[in-house]
């Protein structure tokens, strides 16, 4: 029950948020959520023995959120780039003596705030496109309808593990029922909204549902991957029942580009 009433009182304004925060709340809480996330993968990174640079990933996190969500030109994404790696290279320079390890942690800073703010920036880019607020709406049925698919009909008919060493709950049969669930909610959706020929046409939205479930469910074996290298079982305890930020969104920071791409080339 605690699963459940958290996951209620998390739905109820993440829903809010998205159909009528102004486009600018909506980043910076993007960017806060993308931040907290940021600060569990290094925690799973320390873990594993690395160090990776925390302030420096944080801000990058952040501005890779702005500068995504912002959909800005080139020359912008340039300079903040160079200015990150400029950081990371001072950053590991006060110790020439341990250049080597450095390297690593830096890697592992950059790869953070790629991983959290670039991906997760692309939910405010696609909020700013035409009809963003529904596809964001139609992104969050298809990753959160499909995982509890995944966990009911996991523990009724699950026989065969997926990766029993990285997520050994995880069962072929819940992936399978998540896919059908997915596939369902997005013929539903292109039939709700084919107004127009060629619009929202219903096989092309089944599909989209299906290739963004796989890829949500990619996201969260990724994530799995992570702790089972950090040997814990959740990222962190912040949502009770739930675990951290990142066991929440882990699914959606692979699922975001596939929708991303899709409303980018043909919408």
């Amino acid at each position: 029950m605690m699963r459940v009433w958290t996951a209620i009182a998390l739905v109820i304004p993440v829903l809010a948020v998205v159909v009528w925060a102004p486009a600018w709340l909506f980043t910076v809480l993007l960017a806060a959520v993308a931040i907290l996330g940021a600060h569990e993968f290094y925690g799973l990174a320390r873990a594993c023995g690395a160090s990776p640079f925390l302030w420096i990933g944080s801000v990058a996190t952040g501005a890779f959120v702005v500068l995504t969500a912002m959909t800005v030109g080139e020359q912008v994404w340039v300079a903040v780039l160079v200015g990150l790696l400029l950081a990371l290279g001072i950053r590991a320079l006060c110790q020439p003596s341990l250049m080597a390890t450095h390297a690593s942690n830096a890697s592992l800073t950059l790869f953070g705030a790629f991983y959290l703010g670039l991906l997760l920036g692309l939910l405010g880019s696609i909020r700013n496109s035409s009809a963003g607020i529904v596809w964001l709406l139609f992104l969050f049925a298809v990753v959160w309808i499909g995982d509890t698919a995944a966990l009911y009909a996991g523990r009724a008919w699950g026989r065969h593990r997926i990766a029993p060493r990285v997520s050994p709950k995880k069962t072929w049969e819940g992936a399978a029922a998540s896919l059908v669930v997915a596939i369902l909610l997005g013929a539903g959706f292109g039939a709700w909204f084919d107004v127009a020929p060629g619009h929202w046409p219903i096989v092309e939205m089944a599909v989209l549902g299906g290739v963004i479930n796989v890829a949500a469910q990619i996201g969260d074996l990724v994530e799995s991957l992570f702790k089972r290298g950090a040997q814990v079982k959740d990222s962190s305890n912040l949502l009770p029942g739930h675990g951290g930020i990142l066991d929440r969104i882990d699914a959606l920071l692979f699922a975001a580009p596939v929708l991303w791409y899709y409303v980018s080339y043909f919408h």
